[in-house]
């Protein structure tokens, strides 16, 4: 019906459903660190984002390298800068 643009527009199942990710990486951050426990690895972070259905599995692939890296890449993420 609508096609292929309109339905990456709006994210797909996620973004019909009301469950799109955080827009900015910094707005990840917040929401990361009021996991709980708070992750202190990445591999800890890979345990618990799923508390926050808003959290990507992959904060560096999603967000995009600039992003990533402007934020301290897992110490920004996880609060360690």
């Amino acid at each position: 019906y609508y096609g292929k643009e309109a339905w990456e527009r709006i994210g797909k199942w996620r973004g019909l459903l009301g469950e799109e990710n955080y827009p900015t990486i910094e707005e990840a951050m917040v929401a990361t660190q009021a996991l709980d426990p708070v992750p202190k690895t990445g591999r800890e972070y890979q345990q618990t984002y799923k508390q926050n259905s808003r959290l990507p599995s992959n904060p560096d692939q999603y967000y995009g390298k600039e992003a990533w890296e402007r934020i301290g890449k897992w110490r920004g993420l996880l609060g360690k800068k």
